[in-house]
Formats: structure tokens, C-alpha cells, sequence
């Protein structure tokens, strides 16, 4: 006898579960054992292990163990056996729900069922009789039951049996592996698929109708006892397949036709299908960010990080770098070596190059190697295209009516400088860079010359602008710039085009006399009287016109003023760079002190801060002085920069 165990027992001061694994029930009406007749033969009870139930709980237990998987036009008796857990009796047990409105093909002998006593083998057990007259999947007869415990209380429980039914001796095909047949491109898959009936009663002359004389690529038959004269249960009746890619195939199913006579001597056939897929051995594909080739100036250091990620999300093992770093690279930070590598990102490898010299258009191979997914080594690289740069620094010698272009080095020193010609260039003074773009003002060529910028320097200059007769000066903001006009004491407001042309420029008269350098910093242009202890600064609107300006104070002769950070210098007359604050609601220059650097200055003309230095061009020696710019603001180490060839220098500017 099998227990059948009660899934929801319940009473009415609390509530007890337990799990039901009962197939089906057969019934007891009066106390007694009623046997259902059939011309089937009895089914063989067997026993399963019994589950704990609570004290005086009323156990299940049927005759047949698992589902009931009848056949159509089968008589399948089944019989329900009412027990107690502790041998004491429990009363009134009866049915009180299921048996009113069975499912098709299951009957009883009596339409309710009642026990008076339950104990132990007192025969309280209940006939079922399940006769399906068609096939039907896996359903579940549920029947309620009550009872009262040897303490009085009023339980209650339900059985649940599980059962279908199958036409009569069907020949039914097993696929082995069971589910989709993944198979990786080069390897051979093992795919057997064996035939019985579905009742153990024999059919004949089963052979494939269908399918084999076409297999799709990939697919061969290894054995094969087919055609089968005779077929019961068991795996004498197989066909042996197997499945070996050569390329990647999309999900697909191989179906096989089949035919044989089943036990009623009826030609029959009937179907198997085999879900299949063939997919390439997986590959580590890695990414860089930034995309692209990776350019640096000298000194300079660019980062590129390196993702490794599946490429079809399964999974890969021990990736590992198999190459060296090319000079000027090193690595930053990894979680190579990566026991596994999927599709998260999670296995990255992040680089630095930080270039010593320039360098032209180079390649870094980065060769890793891994194991795939169907467990083959592989090797593979990532190819990242680099260069470096030099910085350059542009310096007017207005004598020479050239400007000289010199590489900015590891140290900020300046090497290498050469007097770069063009036929515009006359008396080149003020300089500025935007946009790729290195703009010259010419006195008195009345222009200014617009270049352009690219890896080697400057080329293709063209003149630019409008209305000026002698521009000294040049400062950008934006799309505007505005040029200083030395004789006529005007500030020259232009548009900068997309070309980077100067146009529309229209003059604002800002002094009687003349006027040299010009800056912005913020919303305020400065403009600097010649040999004057005094400094204009003017108000720039929202659309970039200059308006209110205003005169104030200096505490010596200024020549040129560059903004840092809450910091403005100044070059003074007296050889000197100043070093002053900057207030942020007026724009007025105030405390203005020595910079540290003292009077090592000759004739300190210009200045730009650049990469943490600052450069202070010397006319009177034809020298740049190139200072450390501190944390405060001050300069210390100056030296001579090394920049050499230099005439009558004016205006420096750095890239």
C-alpha cells in the first residue's frame, strides 16, 4: 500500500499542512473493503516512505503508486485507504467533496462515503474506477474530506490524484540528450532516440517514414536497428544520430516521420522532433575606450581603458596579456588575469601613454589569449592606433617680421624653435590661439594674419579683419575678439565666422592716446595705456559688445597682464612681473606684489601660463624666462626657457 499523503489538514483552533504525493482513490463506503470489478487484471500496490503527519491525523493510502497513466478503453481500479497516524481511533470521517461531480471517465459505487470509525486497518477504504473513453493530459481529482480527532476536534484534509490518459498502444519516440541539442561548430554531438508503446503491449513493423534520406547538414545516422519487427517498452527498437557543425546555424528542429501497426493490427504514424542549434565557438572580443587613435602631447598623458567581453555571452576562462607595452605605455590598473569572461564589462585592463618625445602615427598590439567555450585555446589581439605630440610655443619677432615656433618639452623647456616666414607677417606683434587657430596682429600692416594649427605647427595663414590701422593687441572671448588699435586708442570689436575669419569689426574709441596689450578674464577686457600708470577696464555685455569703461590705477607701467585661476600678472617697466588678485564683483586688479620671482626680467614685453609654467618673453635680451608657477600663485625656479633665434620678441602663445 502506497501513503498517500494529506496536503491541508485543518481543524477549527488551528491548521496543519503536510504534502500530498497521492495518484488516485478508490472508495469505502460503510466500513468495509468494496473490490471494483473489472476484467482488467488488480493493480499491485507499493509502498512509499510514509511523511510525518501530526498526532491523530487521518493518513491516506492507495494501491497504485505515481500518476495514473491509463490507456483509452483501460478500466483502472483504484482503491483509497483511511488510516490514523497513531492507531487511535478518529470518527465521522466522510468524502465532502469530488465524488458529486467526478471527471470524465472516473465513477464510484456510491455517490458520498462515510466512515463512523478510522483506525488502523478497520477497512475504511473508498472505490474508484477511472475508464478514459479519450486521451487527456495530466489533470488532478481533488476530494475534501472530515473527520473528528480522538480529542473531538472537527478536521478537515483533501487528496489530491493526479491522472491522464493515452490512446491505446501508441509507439512513442525518446530523444536522448533531452531538450535543444546545443553543439559548438567542430564538434560531434551523440543524439539516440528510442521507440516503445506507451502500454508495454507489442506493435510491429516500426520504421522511419520520413526524414532520414534528407538530414540537414551536420547530421548522420551512426546506428540503427530500425526497421523493428516487434516493439514493447525497453530500448531494443533505437536509432542512433549524431550532430557535427561546420558553421553556425540558427535555432531549428530536425523532424523525423515514423510508421508501424499498433496492437489492434491498424497502420499508425507518428512524429519526433529534435530541437537543435549550432553555435561558433565564442570569442573574447575587446574594446577600447576612447574609440579610435589615441593622440598625446608630450608630457602629457592620455588613458585608454580596454574592456574584454564575450561575444555571444557564454562564458570564456583564463584570459591573460601575452604581449609587452610598447615604450611610453604602462598599465594603470587590471583585473587580468580573468578566470572567467563573459558579457558584464567586468574584465578591464586600463592603460596610460605618457609620451617623452614625439612620437609619429604608431600602432600598440595588445595579444591576450584565452580558453573558449567549448574548451579550446585561442589567441587573439587588440590593435590601438597612437601618436604624440609636442606642445608648440609661438613667439613674434616683430624685427624679423617672423615668428618663431618652438616644441614645448617633458620639462616645459623650449626646444627646437624656427623662424616660420609668410609674406603677411609685417611687424608681427600680439598673439592669441582659439580654435585651432593662431591669430598675429601686424603694426602697421593694419591686419590680422589667421593661420592655421595642426601636429607640425602653423601653416596657410590668410589675412583677416577689417577697419584697423595699427593692431597691436588681441584678446578672444568666445566668438568675439577685440582688437587693440595703438595709434587711434580704438578697441576693434570683431565676429569670429565658422572659418574662423574676423568680421563686422566696428571701433569703440577707449583713449586719446595710445594704447598697447589687451586681456579678458570673465566678463571684463582690459586694455593697457602706453607708458602709462593706469589701466582701462571695460564692461562686456551678454552679446559681447564693450561698454562703461572705466580707468584705473596701476602700480607701475604695464605692458601685459595674463590671467590664472583667482591671479593676475602683470609685466612692468621696472623689469618685474606683479602678482595681483582679482576682485570677482568689480574685476578691479588689487594687492598687487612682486611675484617672487623679483627683477630678473629684461624688458618683460608679454607673458603666458601654460602647463604649470609661466613665460615671460625678455626684449631687451631676445630670451623667454620660463618660471614655476606654485600652489599660491608665486613663481619660483625661473630660468631661461632655451628658446634661441629669437628678434625683437613681442607676443608669445602656447599649444
Amino acid at each position: 500500500m502506497k501513503l498517500i499523503r494529506v496536503i491541508r489538514q485543518r481543524d477549527y483552533r488551528h491548521y496543519c499542512v503536510a504534502i500530498l504525493s497521492c495518484t488516485f482513490l478508490l472508495g469505502c463506503g460503510d466500513g468495509s473493503t468494496k473490490q471494483a470489478t473489472s476484467a482488467a487484471p488488480p493493480v499491485t500496490a507499493a509502498s512509499a516512505p510514509a511523511v510525518a503527519a501530526p498526532a491523530n491525523a487521518v493518513t491516506v493510502t492507495t494501491n497504485s503508486p505515481g500518476p495514473i497513466a491509463a490507456s483509452v478503453g483501460g478500466n483502472t481500479s483504484v482503491t483509497v485507504t483511511f488510516d490514523t497516524t497513531d492507531g487511535q481511533p478518529a470518527t465521522s470521517l466522510a468524502v465532502t467533496t469530488g465524488l458529486s461531480s467526478l471527471p470524465d471517465g472516473w465513477s464510484t459505487m456510491t455517490p458520498s462515503f462515510a466512515c463512523p470509525s478510522v483506525s488502523n486497518g478497520n477497512g475504511c477504504q473508498l472505490s474508484l474506477r477511472y475508464m478514459p473513453v479519450a486521451a487527456a493530459t495530466s489533470q488532478v481529482l481533488t476530494l475534501g474530506f472530515a473527520y473528528i480527532d480522538s480529542s473531538g476536534a472537527q478536521r478537515m484534509g483533501t487528496v489530491d490524484l493526479t491522472f491522464s490518459a493515452t490512446l491505446a498502444n501508441t509507439a512513442v519516440a525518446t530523444v536522448t540528450p533531452t531538450g535543444t541539442i546545443q553543439a559548438l561548430v567542430g564538434t560531434t554531438n551523440p543524439v539516440g532516440v528510442s521507440f516503445a508503446t506507451s502500454d508495454g503491449t507489442p506493435a510491429t513493423n516500426l520504421n522511419i517514414a520520413s526524414g532520414l534520406s534528407s538530414l540537414p547538414p551536420g547530421w548522420s545516422v551512426d546506428t540503427s536497428s530500425l526497421p523493428c519487427a516487434s516493439l514493447t517498452t525497453g530500448t531494443s527498437c533505437q536509432l542512433g544520430l549524431s550532430y557535427a557543425p561546420t558553421a553556425a546555424r540558427p535555432s531549428s528542429t530536425l523532424t523525423l516521420g515514423y510508421s508501424y501497426t499498433n496492437n489492434a493490427g491498424q497502420a499508425e504514424a507518428g512524429t519526433v522532433n529534435i530541437p537543435y542549434i549550432a553555435m561558433a565557438p565564442s570569442t573574447v572580443v575587446a574594446t577600447p575606450t576612447p574609440a579610435g587613435p589615441v593622440s598625446a602631447f608630450v608630457g602629457a598623458n592620455a588613458l585608454v581603458t580596454v574592456a574584454f567581453n564575450s561575444s555571444d555571452g557564454s562564458t570564456d576562462t583564463n584570459l591573460r596579456i601575452t604581449s609587452a607595452l610598447p615604450v611610453g605605455w604602462s598599465q594603470v590598473s587590471s583585473t587580468l588575469p580573468c578566470a572567467a569572461v563573459v558579457a558584464n564589462g567586468a574584465c578591464t585592463l586600463a592603460l596610460t601613454y605618457t609620451p617623452t618625445v614625439t612620437t609619429a602615427s604608431s600602432n600598440l598590439v595588445l595579444q591576450y589569449a584565452y580558453t573558449d567555450n567549448s574548451g579550446q585555446p585561442q589567441t587573439s589581439s587588440l590593435t590601438i592606433a597612437y601618436s604624440a605630440n609636442s606642445h608648440f610655443a609661438f613667439i613674434s619677432n616683430v624685427f624679423a617680421n617672423t615668428v618663431s615656433q618652438c616644441e614645448v618639452g617633458v620639462a616645459g623647456q623650449l626646444v627646437d624653435c624656427t623662424p616660420q616666414t609668410s609674406s603677411l607677417f609685417s611687424l608681427p606683434t600680439g598673439m592669441n590661439i582659439s580654435s585651432g587657430r593662431l591669430y598675429v596682429t601686424g603694426n602697421p600692416s593694419g591686419t590680422v594674419n589667421k593661420c592655421s594649427l595642426d601636429s607640425t605647427g602653423l601653416s596657410g595663414c590668410t589675412s583677416t579683419g577689417n577697419g584697423m590701422s595699427s593692431p597691436i593687441g588681441l584678446a578672444i572671448k568666445g566668438s568675439t575678439a577685440y582688437v587693440s588699435d595703438q595709434a587711434s586708442g580704438t578697441i576693434f570689436q570683431c565676429s569670429i565666422d565658422l572659418t574662423g575669419d574676423l568680421t563686422g569689426c566696428t571701433g569703440l574709441p577707449v583713449s586719446g592716446g595710445f594704447i598697447g596689450q589687451v586681456a579678458v578674464n570673465g566678463s571684463t577686457l582690459y586694455v593697457f595705456p602706453v607708458n602709462q600708470t593706469s589701466i582701462l577696464r571695460c564692461a562686456i555685455g551678454a552679446s559681447g559688445l564693450v561698454s562703461a569703461c572705466v580707468t584705473d590705477s596701476a602700480p607701475a607701467i604695464l605692458d601685459a597682464v595674463v590671467f590664472n585661476g583667482a591671479f593676475a600678472y602683470a609685466t612692468t617697466a621696472n623689469n618685474t612681473v606683479l602678482q595681483c588678485r582679482v576682485d570677482n564683483s568689480t574685476g578691479m586688479l588689487t594687492g598687487c606684489v612682486d611675484s617672487g620671482a623679483g627683477a630678473i626680467f629684461n624688458q618683460p614685453i608679454a607673458m603666458t601660463i601654460f602647463g604649470g609654467f609661466a613665460y615671460v618673453v625678455n626684449r631687451g635680451n631676445n630670451t623667454v624666462t620660463q618660471c614655476t608657477v606654485g600652489a599660491n600663485g608665486g613663481l619660483s625656479n625661473c630660468v631661461d626657457s632655451g628658446a634661441n633665434g629669437l628678434n625683437s620678441p613681442f607676443g608669445i602663445a602656447l599649444q
